[in-house]
C-alpha cells in the first residue's frame, strides 16, 4: 500500500531539515519575526535575553532567512552580529569565541553559523535560566 508510512521515515530527512525547521521556529517564535526583506523585529522576550544569548538568536535567525530564500548565506561576522542583533561587538565576539564556543561553527574568514545537530542545545541555552514559563 503506497500510502503506508515506513516510521523510520521520521527519523531519515533530507539533511535533517524538517527536524531543524521546527526547532528553529520553536526558538524564534517568542523572539523575533522577520519581514519579507529580511528586517528583523524583535520581542520583548529577546528584550529580556542576555546580549549573548543574542548573538546565538542572530545566528538561528540567519539560518531560518536562508531556509526561506531571503538570504543565501547563513554565515554572520561579529561586526554584522553585533549591528543586527542590537549587542556589542565584544558581545557578539565573547559569545561566539568563549561562551557558546561549542555550538557556533567559525568557516573560517566567512563568520560564524550554528551547525543544525547543535540547534537543540542552542534552543536550551537560550531559553534555560530562570524563564517563567
Amino acid at each position: 500500500n503506497e500510502n503506508e508510512t515506513d516510521p523510520l521515515d521520521e527519523i531519515f530527512v533530507k539533511s535533517n531539515e524538517v527536524a531543524s525547521r521546527q526547532l528553529i521556529a520553536e526558538i524564534l517564535k517568542p523572539l523575533l519575526t522577520v519581514d519579507p526583506r529580511g528586517i528583523l523585529d524583535f520581542s520583548e522576550e529577546y528584550e529580556k535575553l542576555t546580549n549573548q544569548k543574542k548573538a546565538l538568536v542572530y545566528l538561528v535567525a540567519k539560518k531560518a532567512m536562508r531556509l526561506k530564500g531571503i538570504i543565501e548565506e547563513e554565515v554572520a561576522l561579529k561586526p554584522e552580529t553585533s549591528k543586527n542583533a542590537l549587542i556589542s561587538e565584544n558581545d557578539a565576539n565573547n559569545a561566539f569565541c568563549i561562551t557558546y564556543k561549542g555550538l557556533v561553527e567559525n568557516k573560517k574568514g566567512k563568520g560564524y553559523t550554528i551547525p543544525d545537530y547543535k540547534l537543540k542545545k542552542v534552543k536550551e541555552e537560550i531559553f534555560k535560566d530562570g524563564k517563567s514559563n
